[in-house]
């Protein structure tokens, strides 16, 4: 008997506080523009009188700080939108009250401005038209569901704005579309409509009606020229009503601000005092009548900027003869880049030939040789004359001339020499693979081994990760780094042999290196979710960079993996230093996306990581939520017809037969009549939800749970 008291005593406990606490109000669903103030509540009492504990969520997430029966929001942002609840508990017991989703409306905006109309009819119909956003939605829709709009056309005349009303000449003055009859309108009248909907009231950009009268007409012309010098670019105005203007200038569709040596930044010329490299670009200029709101831009033009030729080496690039045969030997000449060039090659100081060069980087010039091979047995060419013959070239172009050096083409031999068959100036990439070879001939009756050792100008420490053949007559880069920028010579040396004179020679001539560098990334792009119609960045890379040295970079979108690459955005670099892709966001824009980056020097590109962007719909869903850190994935998502469940490399293990798969609703209310069927091993479950009505459902396995929308 004492056993069965105690159990009806527990009994009745539990009863008492499994009721105790009652929600007497639950939070309202908002529906609030950008930057207004809401606030959610819930009201609640204790049968048992204990006192009550709220804390509020947002998307299943703790909200930190929010645990009072209300909670403000004081600057609404498309980030707070979702789905909130509260739990509110005593030292007994947790309830939740119902869900309450809140939803940031964008500000009223245009998105397409009515255009200038040209007519030469008196009595024809036009229509100017624009679009927009309001509350949310397009115009028509907003208009069907009964929503705020209030939409009016004004003429603007002698600076006065005035209000339209529908009549024989205007028809449409409260709609987006206004249609004009011209019959009786001047030559040229100014419109703009005014937009007011429940988040702010814009207008459009003013327009004309222009009939057979040119108002405004704006033309630039380019410049070819040298650096250094003083430019300006003019313009030529057509402005028969004889409006004040105000200027702008544009350089590659940006607007034009201060820069030390450029002036008249908003005057109707551009001058160069004087012009640099970084001025050159596509040039426009806007012409603004302020009294009007009008504005118009000027055809774009260019502006190249040549600079003086300059001859970087000339080198010889062969030195072996053939053996009682013709001869040739080869000169390579190395140039930095340059416009309208013309080579002038000499031969002993006389003019031996003319080439015209069309910026050519390297050049090569062949020069021939009648003598002929009198040591067949040696590794060097030795002519029947002893004549040391000299060349030289001088490169020029309108901006100045640059001369190199004289290299001498020599057959004397002493008993002990080192000839480079390969001397020359070097360019190379990062990463690239090179090998720097020297020949040394011992001319005197020697069998003792020739000791080799490399040495350069830089810190050099022939570290076996990178260099190989440090102490052999040929010297292997594995991979060529930055600080391999230099010279590398060899030298040789024979020892040991008590009746001969130790020797030791290094090489006459030298490789010279130049290795460009290519971006290092620093921080890869990374997977994530975005909500359709926000404005947000889909891909940021941080590079490691000096921030002088301008990075190139391409951005490409692949609808899937075996998709074929789309070059979508091409610019560089903002400072050198970082790259960031913003734009509005919409359901066309998932997909893979990977970007290509360089530094103008010719070297093969480096390649971001390729990362998955997923769209999904604004409101509920709209929380970043890549999938890499996800333990459940749901494909498509939203989906119509069928889900498909997977599970991530990571926090699951491979479904099992013991694995039991729910689905509840906003309000926790489990769906019993969904049956999962597997797929092939690796690919998880698919479901249909196809009857399921439209809504945002829970996906729970195990302790894991995840969202999904269907639509």
């Amino acid at each position: 008997m004492r056993i069965i008291y105690i159990f009806v005593l527990f009994l009745s406990y539990s009863l008492v506080f499994s009721n105790d606490i009652t929600i007497t109000s639950h939070p309202s669903s908002k529906v609030e523009c950008v930057g207004k103030a809401i606030s959610l509540s819930v009201s609640a009492f204790s049968e048992s009188n204990q006192q009550l504990n709220f804390q509020w969520y947002k998307d299943n997430q703790k909200i930190n700080e929010a645990n009072t029966p209300v909670i403000y929001i004081e600057n609404l942002q498309h980030i707070n939108s979702g789905i909130y609840h509260c739990e509110v508990s005593n030292s007994e017991l947790t309830i939740k009250s119902n869900a309450a989703t809140v939803y940031a409306l964008r500000p009223t905006n245009i998105t397409k401005e009515p255009q200038d109309i040209l007519t030469t009819l008196n009595n024809e119909t036009v229509s100017f038209e624009f679009e927009a956003h309001i509350n949310g939605l397009e115009i028509f829709e907003a208009e069907n569901n009964k929503e705020f709009v209030k939409i009016q056309w004004f003429l603007f005349d002698n600076l006065t704005s005035h209000k339209l009303e529908n009549n024989e000449i205007y028809d449409g003055v409260s709609s987006s579309k206004l249609s004009i009859n011209t019959k009786n309108i001047p030559d040229t009248t100014y419109y703009f409509a005014e937009l007011e909907g429940k988040c702010g009231t814009v207008t459009t950009k003013t327009v004309r009606l222009i009939k057979n009268l040119i108002l405004l007409d704006i033309s630039i012309n380019g410049i070819y020229t040298c650096l250094g010098n003083f430019e300006t670019i003019k313009s030529q105005i057509e402005n028969p009503e004889n409006h004040k203007l105000t200027f702008r200038w544009f350089k590659d569709g940006k607007a034009f601000y201060h820069k030390e040596n450029v002036q008249g930044v908003f005057s109707d010329e551009l001058k160069f005092n004087p012009i640099e490299m970084n001025d050159a670009g596509k040039y426009k200029l806007e012409a603004r009548i302020d009294s009007i709101n009008y504005a118009v831009f000027s055809n774009e033009v260019d502006v190249e900027i040549c600079t003086k030729p300059e001859v970087i080496a000339i080198r010889i690039d062969s030195m072996t003869g053939t053996f009682l045969g013709y001869k040739r030997i080869s000169l390579r000449v190395f140039l930095k880049k340059s416009c309208n060039s013309v080579m002038n090659v000499y031969e002993n100081d006389s003019l031996f030939d003319s080439i015209k060069l069309d910026d050519y980087k390297m050049s090569y010039y062949d020069i021939p040789n009648p003598a002929y091979s009198m040591g067949a047995l040696s590794k060097f060419f030795v002519r029947d004359r002893d004549i040391d013959e000299k060349y030289s070239i001088a490169i020029y172009n309108d901006c100045g001339m640059s001369q190199s050096d004289t290299v001498t083409v020599r057959d004397n031999l002493n008993d002990f020499e080192g000839r480079d068959p390969l001397n020359q100036y070097r360019e190379f990439c990062e990463d690239d693979t090179t090998s720097l070879r020297f020949y040394f001939t011992y001319m005197k009756p020697n069998n003792n081994k020739i000791d080799y050792l490399w040495r350069s100008d830089i810190r050099f420490d022939c570290n076996p990760e990178f260099y190989s053949g440090c102490r052999t007559n040929v010297l292997h880069f594995k991979s060529l780094r930055k600080i391999d920028n230099g010279l590398f010579y060899l030298r040789a040396s024979i020892s040991g042999d008590p009746n001969e004179q130790d020797y030791s020679v290094s090489s006459p001539a030298g490789f010279v290196f130049k290795v460009k560098p290519k971006p290092d990334i620093k921080r890869q792009p990374i997977s994530k979710n975005v909500a359709n119609e926000d404005r947000d960045t889909l891909i940021y890379i941080l590079f490691d960079n000096e921030p002088q040295l301008p990075i190139s970079v391409e951005l490409y979108y692949m609808a899937s993996l075996s998709g074929t690459p789309r070059l979508i955005d091409k610019t560089e670099a903002e400072y050198g230093m970082w790259y960031r892709y913003i734009k509005d966001i919409g359901f066309s824009d998932a997909g893979y996306y990977f970007a290509k980056v360089n530094h103008y020097n010719e070297c093969a590109p480096r390649f971001s990581d390729t990362v998955k962007i997923s769209v999904i719909s604004k409101g509920a869903t709209s929380i970043s939520n890549p999938d890499s850190e996800r333990s459940i994935i749901v494909h498509p998502n939203p989906a119509s017809d069928f889900i498909t469940i997977q599970l991530s490399n990571t926090g699951l293990q491979p479904f099992a037969t013991t694995d039991k798969v729910q689905i509840f609703d906003v309000l926790g209310i489990e769906i019993k009549d969904l049956t999962p069927t597997p797929l092939q091993i690796g690919e998880g479950l698919r479901i249909d939800v196809s009857h399921l009505p439209a809504g945002v459902y829970f996906i729970r396995i195990g302790n894991k749970v995840e969202k999904f929308v269907k639509m």
